[in-house]
């Protein structure tokens, strides 16, 4: 699928996914981008919330410097989910 967009719905439908493929697909490319909008939400408790951004530095300049492919990141989710999940709590306001 080399050219095209990183967000291109049409391309991953002719590259043979399936809808709901397609629209998990796009959900996975987007959590970093929220990841790194929660972590400007969350930057008054970097401190606390330093070992996940550690974690998550290392493994993307890990990948960055071997085999960067975006398949490597999956593990990495359910950390951009954490912070994610933080940034929302932060923004409703719920006491911690």
């Amino acid at each position: 699928m080399g050219g095209y967009i990183l967000f291109n719905y049409t391309a991953l439908r002719r590259a043979g996914y399936a809808r709901r493929d397609t629209v998990f697909v796009m959900i996975a490319r987007a959590l970093p981008i929220a990841a790194l909008l929660a972590g400007v939400v969350l930057w008054r408790r970097w401190r606390a919330l330093l070992p996940i951004y550690a974690l998550l530095a290392y493994y993307t300049l890990l990948h960055a410097a071997t085999h960067a492919e975006a398949m490597l990141s999956e593990p990495l989710q359910p950390f951009l989910l954490i912070l994610i999940a933080g940034a929302i709590v932060q923004l409703a306001g719920v006491q911690s």
